[in-house]
């Protein structure tokens, strides 16, 4: 749980808003060089590469020693897109493939298209009619010609059949070469226009000798899903398959008239297979008793493999070399290894932890924690140049943590509540009770303490946490997270509503309730005795997140914001100036409040758990996979062009509020394509207004809601990748 800043003069902050054009944004500070789950790499030259997954496309300049966020894909609560496939024919020509999906309609399969080295993507292929499809894999032999390789799926996720397109025209157009009863296709290789290879599920492997005009089936022996095909010419090629009983690796010499088995591997599940010619070849994959990443290495065409060694932080996903010495490899949880000696020796920068990490608290701008699953406790004396472990004792997630001087904190989480009065140099148990279910915990001084957790849990401490009284109102109150502004002054969240007290908590006032609303309130924050703000999520629907406000010390609560996405977090650092975190990177900023919320570039696609400000330029984010990202400037954003072509433009209507109709009006700096949409107060989309390339300049249009009920709406425009949004009020006069 955080405490509040003494904001610095607002001159100060002009000075930060004004300077950015110069500085950096958010960046990786654990694990490095960064946290991101990737499915696919490749490489044009020894320098220049690319590495996808998730929603998120990296990019590096340098051989892989650095990587940047170059591109991320736009995800929300209902809509989550998975890159699985990357393959660039020149720095500047390049194809992503995956698929996106709606959890409550659909899912279909995409290929993304890049003319400028991956600074901006358009979308190439979107068949309609086709409920459920996946792409899985991209190959391009020249750049007009390529393939794209997937499967129809089931309700149940089951492949039901197979799908491969082609393109002549580098994916203006796309056409359909096979569309037939396998079970679905996993992985594609070519060695020239001719002839190529597909490899999926039960065991199946296709060839084309004519670029794909016509597919012929190869026998492979086994009903296993093959996972990845090489070939090193028209006639040796290697396949390998994966799954949880183990994988197995086949090699042909005839191009795949006869496929044999070379090797069995019972406690692997193997992942991706390159070759830099006929001798020297690498697996990728993870131990299925350890969860260790693998690294498997032939000299010998594939009749024997060796172990390589290496510090991989999870399971490792595909593997690139352009020659004998020079190779790549990514996985999870942001694993990227370097090797310049064939595999004899793999590089990788470090990390302090890839467990879930669930708070952070920094006392000033170098000291600070973070803790998390499995009773992790991360500590930083460099501002987090440098992170280092300290034991908790417990195996526990450890769920908050609070700090009200440099050297008196603790941490809550599992059963147990710890203590260090030495700056966290050593933590000693101070309560223990398996009854807990707790959620967080704040401290105002040395004394004083509130902890919070599920089922009527709301205690208070008046001598540091050795003993704890229960001063919850309510036994049936599921308790989310507690603020404290000081001694006396305080709110609690959870399942019902929010609380306040300001007395200590020796009494409790309901401020907000709806026993009929499904609404959990799971945040709560306060920049001073007035103005605060909380976090909400739908127990049921579980990803429309709203933002309330109130500016009168939470005697009005009022609805002033929702995103479509989960919202993790929130932090002001005066009663204007704020930050929301949430899934898939989400970083909100908003300049007014919380009335509307602009987002920043994150370089992840991680979930964002908690945030921590200093000062009002730095600031730290944690969340899943040991992820720590530092902002030195607020997180605002520098000259280098990231996931945006034009800048963002705020909407606007008046009358505000209105009876029948009112005008909405934004400003676009150049021209750009564009939609303006019409939500209602539970995040549903009730109409479109606009839609489609329009030119720069001023834009008005007006919206007619004489049908509708009154209440509260909002508008938001969508301009290319970036989001703005505004509350409309519809009211009788």
């Amino acid at each position: 749980m955080k405490t509040i800043i003494t904001p610095t003069t607002l001159l100060s902050f002009a000075f930060c808003l004004l300077s950015f054009y110069s500085l950096a944004q958010w960046e990786w500070q654990n694990p490095l060089p960064h946290g991101n789950s990737m499915n696919d790499v490749t490489f044009i030259n020894e320098n220049e590469g690319w590495a996808a997954g998730g929603s998120v496309i990296m990019h590096t300049l340098d051989g892989g020693n650095t990587w940047e966020t170059q591109y991320r894909m736009e995800t929300n609560g209902l809509i989550w897109r998975n890159i699985v496939g990357i393959c660039f024919t020149d720095s500047e020509q390049g194809w992503a493939v995956g698929y996106v999906t709606n959890f409550e309609t659909f899912t279909h399969g995409q290929i993304w298209y890049t003319s400028d080295g991956g600074d901006s993507w358009i979308v190439q292929f979107a068949p309609g009619g086709v409920s459920s499809f996946y792409f899985y894999s991209v190959f391009f032999n020249d750049q007009d010609n390529g393939w794209v390789v997937g499967s129809f799926q089931d309700h149940y996720g089951e492949p039901t059949h197979s799908l491969i397109l082609h393109t002549s025209d580098a994916g203006t157009t796309w056409q359909i070469q096979l569309d037939d009863e396998y079970d679905g296709f996993t992985d594609v290789y070519f060695t020239d226009a001719d002839n190529g290879w597909a490899v999926g599920d039960s065991g199946t492997i296709v060839h084309t000798s004519n670029g794909g005009d016509t597919w012929d089936e190869q026998s492979s022996g086994t009903d296993a899903t093959f996972r990845s095909v090489f070939f090193s010419d028209i006639y040796n090629g290697w396949a390998i398959t994966g799954d949880g009983d183990g994988s197995h690796q086949l090699h042909t010499s005839n191009g795949g008239t006869t496929w044999v088995e070379q090797n069995i591997f019972p406690d692997q599940w193997l992942t991706d297979i390159c070759f830099y010619d006929t001798d020297n070849g690498w697996i990728t994959g993870f131990d299925l008793i350890t969860d260790n990443g693998i690294i498997l290495n032939t000299v010998d065409a594939g009749i024997t493999w060796e172990i390589q060694a290496n510090e991989a932080r999870g399971s490792l996903t595909a593997v690139s070399f352009l020659n004998q010495d020079r190779g790549w490899i990514v996985g999870s949880n942001g694993s990227t290894l370097i090797t310049t000696d064939g595999g004899y020796n793999w590089i990788t920068e470090g990390y302090v932890t890839t467990e879930h990490l669930l708070d952070v608290a920094f006392t000033d701008n170098l000291n600070g924690w973070a803790v998390g699953g499995e009773g992790t406790i991360v500590h930083t004396s460099d501002g987090g140049n440098s992170w280092d472990t300290t034991s908790s004792g417990t195996g526990s997630h450890l769920r908050s943590i609070c700090f009200v001087d440099q050297l008196e904190g603790w941490i809550w989480g599992g059963d147990i509540l710890l203590h260090t009065s030495d700056a966290g140099n050593t933590w000693t148990t101070i309560l223990n009770d398996s009854s807990f279910l707790p959620n967080s915990v704040i401290f105002t001084d040395n004394d004083n303490g509130w902890a919070v957790g599920g089922w009527g849990l709301l205690l208070h401490t008046n001598d540091g946490g050795y003993s704890w009284v229960n001063q919850s109102p309510f036994t049936d109150w599921h308790y989310e997270d507690v603020f404290f502004i000081d001694n006396e002054t305080g709110w609690v969240v959870g399942w019902n509503g929010i609380l306040s007290t300001i007395d200590g908590g020796d009494s409790w006032e309901i401020q907000y309730h709806d026993p009929g609303s499904d609404d959990i309130f799971n945040r709560v924050f306060f920049s001073d005795h007035e103005n605060g703000w909380a976090l909400t999520t739908d127990f049921f629907i579980g990803h429309t997140r709203y933002i309330y406000h109130t500016t009168d010390g939470g005697e009005n609560w009022e609805m002033v914001y929702y995103v479509s996405q989960e919202l993790c977090d929130i932090y002001f650092i005066d009663s204007q100036n704020g930050w929301v975190i949430g899934g898939n990177g989400l970083i909100l900023n908003s300049h007014d409040g919380g009335i509307t919320w602009s987002e920043q570039p994150s370089p992840t696609g991680n979930s964002l758990i908690s945030i921590c400000f200093t000062d009002e330029n730095n600031a730290w984010i944690v969340g899943s996979g040991g992820t720590i990202l530092h902002t030195d400037n607020g997180g605002f954003v520098g000259t280098k062009k990231f996931n945006t072509i034009v800048s963002k433009p705020n909407i606007s209507n008046y009358p505000n509020p209105f009876s029948t109709s009112t005008i909405i009006e934004f400003e676009l700096q150049q021209d750009a394509n564009l939609e303006v949409v019409i939500f209602n107060h539970l995040g549903q989309q009730i109409e479109t207004l606009v839609q489609g390339n329009y030119k720069s300049g001023k834009q008005q249009y007006v919206w007619n809601a004489s049908g509708l009920p009154n209440g509260i709406y909002f508008v938001q425009l969508r301009v290319e990748q970036e989001v703005s949004a505004s509350k409309i009020v519809k009211m009788k006069r």
